[in-house]
């Protein structure tokens, strides 16, 4: 956690105990000096906040100012103490954070009973670090400047992570052997991977060296979720596909994860629930996301009816689970959006196929009846239509050819609009079993013409792809750009005219032939503030976008490397694309059973260093 301190905080962070001048805001415990406006003195006694609710909310706020000045502070001293070190090092240090420590345990008997909280609180505390505002400004900030000649190379392709996570649920299921290779090392598959292990699945996760790791699940007890606690972390799919294969055994499933799961929305997932004799009750008061409780019975309708706003993840559980309850079921699609629905589809078929399910697809609904099961331990896991999508795009910007090796899924809506949307740019595809390769022609594109839909199951990944072909590519015109534009909807329109305005690219009202884009290099003194990007899809599309105008700056480059964490390696290596270096693999070991206690050593993308090219 990191401040970026003020002015403020940087006259309360300075000196000893008592700050620099010794005035009375700087003696420890003291809330005296900040605005105290409507609210009154800021320290005054519980309830005098003179003006009823909005009397309070305007103390809580001049009480939130003196806590960040006093956080500043504290920073400041445990990086005093730890001599600017991240952790303490010497034994100095170490004595001196130990006494800290046993202080703040023994005071905070007072205020708290749990002794969880206070040495969580307090490890918070430990983590927190001031900026300054140049810092703050430049802290992780990539600068986007890549080589304007045509790129060339032939790497391992992406590999889908969902399609991954799949088969390793799969596997876990029926307790059979399984090994993936040339897998990403994204936090959400390794995620993926400690669920089964936390849920008594033999799993283990290896890095190969080459950036890629591989998952091994060995033969064992099937999964079993019911009457565990179970973490899964921040992977949404994950999490439900879990709580769906429960279902069929009766019993109490405890479900938490991390942030993102405890800020999500499952409210689609317990209206489901039901249907099949479960329900599933939030711990948190008012909360729609975890933890949570589910409770089943294990007795499962003849059919179900999907309502249609289920979401994707939730949806794709409902269709991977029916093979292994056994029984015979019946899925109703009817009301749920036909490309969420064929998203859905095209995602689990080839897993059911190499299962051996006997799954049939009649109109709207699927039918499942009981079937052996049987997986192999080696499956293919089809590539990523999203990520390589951005990766096959490189020649249109910079000219060359580029290859990746592994199967194309051709049945995924994403990966069909990609296709088209690459087709329609001028590329040249070849694809075999084994392969595909995208080759720039040269030849003019005329986006205008474009027709086709860019929600893809609800995936935008191709919608920002084709923003920035349309907006920045070769020989793009204001009326280009203002065609894209038009495509998005609501906060998503939002998003994409923040995309065009921080790439340097201006739009007007009326068309025309003067180009979209206008360059601002960091050298000509009008640097572009750093942009920080809604999500990874948008991270990629500005890096393409820096073809067109060099210069810029990303400020969250982080939210690419949790998504696919090789991308940086590979964008720094053009124009050749190289197979990346190892990423973020433990420095002790080269391989981690993800069955660990928490503090076990995972692959976590590096922030990496700014890279400017000259």
């Amino acid at each position: 956690m990191t401040f970026n301190d003020t002015e403020q905080g940087e006259g309360a962070a300075q000196g000893g105990p008592h700050g620099r001048s010794g005035a009375p805001g700087d003696c420890p415990g003291s809330f005296v000096g900040g605005q105290r406006g409507r609210s009154g003195a800021s320290g005054g006694a519980p309830g005098s906040f003179g003006g009823g609710p909005r009397g309070a909310a305007g103390a809580l706020i001049d009480l939130d100012k003196e806590l960040m000045k006093l956080l500043v502070r504290r920073a400041t001293l445990v990086s005093r103490i730890r001599e600017g070190r991240d952790q303490a090092v010497t034994p100095a240090a170490v004595r001196a954070e130990k006494e800290v420590r046993l202080a703040w345990e023994a005071s905070a008997v007072d205020f708290s009973r749990d002794p969880v909280f206070t040495r969580q609180l307090f490890n918070l505390l430990q983590d927190i670090k001031v900026l300054n505002r140049e810092q703050a400004r430049n802290a992780g900030v990539f600068t986007l400047q890549p080589p304007r000649r045509p790129v060339s190379g032939v790497l391992s392709g992406p590999a889908d992570r969902r399609a991954a996570a799949m088969r390793i649920l799969a596997a876990a299921c029926l307790g059979s052997p399984l090994r993936l290779e040339k897998l990403l090392p994204a936090p959400a598959l390794l995620d993926t991977v400690k669920s089964c292990a936390r849920a008594g699945v033999a799993a283990a996760c290896e890095y190969t060296g080459d950036g890629f790791v591989s998952v091994r699940v060995d033969p064992g007890p099937a999964l079993a979720p019911v009457g565990r606690t179970l973490f899964v972390g921040d992977d949404s799919l994950t999490a439900h596909i879990m709580a769906v294969t429960a279902l069929k055994q009766s019993g109490i499933l405890r479900l938490n994860g991390g942030g993102r799961l405890k800020a999500a929305d499952l409210s689609a997932l317990r209206r489901i629930l039901p249907l099949f004799g479960a329900r599933m009750a939030h711990v948190v008061p008012h909360s729609r996301g975890l933890p949570a409780v589910l409770e089943c019975s294990g007795s499962l309708p003849a059919q179900v009816d999907v309502p249609g706003d289920m979401p994707l993840d939730a949806l794709s559980a409902l269709l991977f689970a029916p093979p292994f309850w056994n029984v015979p079921i019946r899925i109703n699609l009817a009301a749920v959006p036909a490309l969420t629905a064929a998203h859905a589809l095209a995602e689990v078929r080839p897993l059911h196929e190499a299962l051996g399910a006997d799954a049939e697809t009649a109109g709207p609904c699927v039918e499942y009846r009981p079937a052996p099961l049987s997986l192999p331990e080696r499956v293919s896991v089809p590539l990523d239509p999203i990520l390589s999508a951005f990766l096959l795009a490189l020649p249109f910007f910079a000219g060359g050819a580029v290859t990746l090796e592994g199967e194309w899924p051709e049945q995924m809506p994403p990966a069909l609009e990609a296709l088209r949307m690459l087709n329609h740019a001028g590329l040249e595809l070849e694809r075999d079993a084994a392969c595909i390769r995208a080759r720039a022609t040269g030849k003019p594109s005329v986006f205008r013409s474009w027709s086709g839909d860019l929600s893809c199951g609800r995936s935008r990944g191709p919608a920002a792809l084709f923003l920035v072909m349309c907006a920045a590519g070769p020989g793009a015109t204001k009326a280009d750009a203002e065609f894209a534009l038009r495509l998005f909807e609501g906060d998503e329109h939002e998003q994409a005219g923040e995309f065009l305005s921080r790439a340097g690219i201006t739009v007007g009202t009326t068309g025309g032939n003067a180009a979209a884009h206008a360059p601002q290099l960091p050298g000509s003194g009008n640097s572009p503030a750093a942009w920080t990007c809604p999500d990874a899809c948008w991270g990629m599309a500005y890096a393409l976008a820096a073809f067109a105008g060099p210069g810029l700056r990303l400020a969250n480059p982080g939210t690419v490397s949790e998504a696919m964490p090789t991308f940086w390696k590979l964008y720094n290596s053009l124009p050749e694309l190289k197979e990346p270096l190892p990423v973020s693999a433990p420095a002790h070991k080269s391989s981690f059973a993800v069955s660990a206690p928490a503090h076990e050593e995972t692959a976590q993308p590096q922030a990496g260093r700014r890279r400017v090219r000259a």
